[in-house]
């Protein structure tokens, strides 16, 4: 399938290549507010597999995954400037960065090469209040949006700042912190603010792909879109190929073929209960979030609120290339257990559930063996498969002292305090 749809992008593009009009370029039509693939590419590609007698061969899939590969194929033959298309303006960050909002905001126009379009107006009166310098960003987040700062606070505390830049980042089409995003905590929060990003982006340009199933032909499914958001209830490990990953998130091409190399721009957000097995973590922002306020409908006005403060949050954090710290001491009781070490109901998930129970303090052997009632030679067995999973830690209690005694401590603490 993959190879038709490649070998029919192959024959169509270069008959369409040479097209130019008001609202036509090559295989792209305007559409009021960006360029999309044109509708009579497709039909030409149908046409040539009916020219065959291989017209059953078009199913919705073969051409879901023609289109794909279409407009990957010809959008690299094009400039790709960071632009993005509200509602009613089309946003230029490359001028926003340099601080001219006025040359940052422009009116549609098929003249611009922009390909993302964010369905939400843009308040650009607000935007340019958070631009400046001096900026109260809190009160006009308080003041614009109160039951959306209301939430981030019950969220992060002093973290919120740090959730509206991710937004931001998500805005923004190029990678330019080279930072993936881990969000751990208690499911509602984590369900609240992934709808929230949801919301904002629109479902076009997000994609919901497994870290897993992130290598391939698989990740050509992220071309053209902000932002890949998984929320896992199981904190499975993130397996990532190293070369791969570096990919991900902006530091290399990707090779799906040997001749087709693509930037993949989407960010990558992953929100789970634990923290799992990260590569390259130094390249993941994480952030802790509270069993706080759920939200599941969010008025139109404070989304466009969010928008714009969002924007001018990141354009700060993107001058000092770093995201604003988030909630980085997790309490216990802000991280639901993770199912993953066992089944719900075993030995194994119980023991790890007491250990994730203590906290960051951690609890010692005598404490399990007296808490779960178990031996103290079965209690090793079922904490050495935890810390060979990596869900386990064992801390001494008084370092540098030998034959001392061990607290065991969930490796999601460990995480969260940056060892």
């Amino acid at each position: 399938m993959r190879r038709i749809a490649l070998l029919l992008a192959r024959v169509v593009l270069p008959g369409v290549c040479d097209r130019h009009g008001d609202r036509v370029r090559g295989a792209f039509c305007w559409d009021g507010f960006r360029w999309v693939l044109c509708d009579d590419v497709l039909d030409e590609a149908q046409k040539i597999l009916k020219n065959l007698g291989l017209e059953s061969l078009w199913t919705q899939k073969l051409r879901e995954r023609f289109r794909k590969i279409a407009s990957i194929l010809a959008r690299t033959a094009v400039p790709n400037p960071p632009l993005i298309s509200f509602s009613n303006v089309v946003l230029d960050w490359a001028e926003l960065l340099r601080g001219n909002i006025d040359g940052a905001l422009k009116k549609h126009d098929p003249g611009l090469w922009v390909f993302n379009h964010v369905p939400w107006t843009l308040d650009t009166e607000l935007l340019g209040k958070a631009m400046r310098r001096r900026s109260d960003l809190e009160g006009l987040f308080r003041e614009k949006a109160p039951n959306l700062y209301s939430a981030f606070v019950s969220w992060a505390d002093s973290g919120w700042l740090s959730l509206l830049e991710i937004i931001g980042y998500t805005l923004y089409p190029r990678h330019g912190l080279r930072k993936a995003v881990l969000l751990i905590g208690n499911r509602w929060t984590r369900i609240s603010f992934t709808l929230l990003l949801d919301t904002v982006l629109g479902p076009e340009n997000i994609a919901k792909i497994k870290p897993r199933m992130l290598t391939g032909f698989k990740a050509t499914e992220l071309y053209g879109k902000l932002a890949n958001i998984y929320n896992s209830e199981l904190g499975s490990n993130v397996y990532i190929p190293a070369d791969f990953f570096k990919a991900l998130v902006g530091e290399d091409y990707l090779c799906i073929r040997r001749n087709i190399c693509i930037a993949v721009l989407a960010k990558q957000i992953l929100a789970a209960p634990v923290p799992p097995d990260l590569v390259d973590r130094e390249k993941w922002h994480v952030i802790g979030l509270h069993p706080g306020k759920a939200i599941y409908e969010f008025p139109g006005n404070e989304v466009e609120a969010v928008v714009a403060l969002s924007i001018a949050a990141f354009v700060k954090a993107y001058r000092r290339r770093s995201l604003s710290p988030g909630h980085e001491v997790v309490a216990k009781t802000d991280i639901e257990p993770s199912p993953r070490p066992g089944k719900r109901g075993d030995t194994t998930y119980r023991v790890f559930f007491e250990i994730y129970r203590a906290g960051p303090a951690g609890i010692s052997a005598k404490e399990l063996e007296k808490t779960l009632g178990i031996p103290k030679i079965t209690l090793w067995h079922h904490v050495k498969k935890l810390r060979d999973k990596g869900y386990v830690h064992m801390v001494p209690d008084k370092p540098g002292i030998p034959r001392t005694t061990y607290r065991y401590v969930a490796s999601c603490y460990m995480l969260c305090r940056g060892q």
